[in-house]
C-alpha cells in the first residue's frame, strides 16, 4: 500500500464569500451543502475544504491543526492556459501579483509561476508548464 495523491486540503477561513468568489474566478466549483460551517471548492478530483469561523473557532472542533488560522496556507495550482491569460484574469479582477512570472520547479518539473494572495492572505501559486 502507498499514498497515491492528495485527496483534499482543509483551511480555516475568515472571509467566506470573498474566498468563494476568489476561487470561483479560477474555475473551482463551490459546494455549500455543509454551510455555514464547511464549504468545499473543487477542481475535478482536487478539493479544498474551507472551515468557516463558526467551525474553526469552536473549541469542540479538534480535527484541525491546533494553531491553524486564516492565511496559514501556501498552495500551488497547475495552470493549463497561458501565463498571459492568467495575468489578464488577475488584472481584470484587481488581484495584485506578489511575484512572477518566474521560473520554478514544481511537481512536474520546470514551469513558470505567478504568486498572489487570496482574500484571507493565503499564498496562492499558479504554475504553468506550457509556456
Amino acid at each position: 500500500m502507498s499514498v497515491t495523491n492528495i485527496d483534499h486540503v482543509a483551511l480555516p477561513i475568515q472571509e467566506v464569500q470573498k474566498m468563494l468568489d476568489f476561487y470561483r474566478l479560477f474555475g473551482f466549483e463551490i459546494d455549500t451543502t455543509m454551510a455555514p460551517n464547511l464549504y468545499a471548492v473543487q477542481l475535478q478530483t482536487q478539493k479544498l475544504n474551507f472551515h468557516s469561523p463558526s467551525l474553526w473557532q469552536n473549541k469542540k472542533f479538534t480535527l484541525r491543526g491546533p494553531t491553524a488560522q486564516p492565511g496559514c496556507g501556501d498552495l500551488c495550482f497547475q495552470w493549463r492556459s497561458s501565463v498571459a491569460d492568467l495575468q489578464s484574469i488577475l488584472a481584470k479582477n484587481q488581484i495584485e501579483v506578489e511575484e512572477g512570472p518566474v521560473e520554478r520547479t514544481g511537481g512536474n518539473g520546470l514551469g513558470i509561476s505567478v504568486y498572489v494572495r487570496d482574500p484571507d492572505g493565503n499564498l496562492v501559486e499558479f504554475i504553468s508548464y506550457e509556456d
